[in-house]
């Protein structure tokens, strides 16, 4: 796995107090010094699955868990779902299947 991936052209991820995560494991990093409550959320589960999913495959799933990140940071909900038009271009994955792994 590549957790020192940034996220393919993107530009890293702004936290409200200024810093900048700029890998995937920086990311991670984050989340693991959340409040116990926070990791646990079904949002911020979400946001786990795509980060080792980049950090496994990389190339689109960068892009996929940047967006999830940056959702879940500012509270918009459906953070675990993708849209059906990526999930068709997405190698391994069915249309209809939800961006934590969870089958419909």
């Amino acid at each position: 796995m590549k957790w020192d991936a940034e996220f393919g052209g993107l530009p890293p991820v702004k936290l409200p107090d200024g810093r900048k995560l700029e890998t995937l494991g920086e990311c991670a990093a984050y989340i693991l010094g959340l409040p116990k409550r926070q990791p646990a959320s079904p949002q911020w589960q979400g946001v786990t699955a795509e980060l080792m999913k980049a950090a496994e495959h990389g190339s689109v799933f960068r892009f996929i868990a940047r967006v999830a990140f940056g959702r879940a940071l500012h509270g918009v909900s459906g953070v675990g779902q993708i849209p059906v038009c990526l999930t068709q271009a997405l190698p391994g994955r069915r249309s209809g299947q939800t961006g934590s792994g969870n089958k419909p």
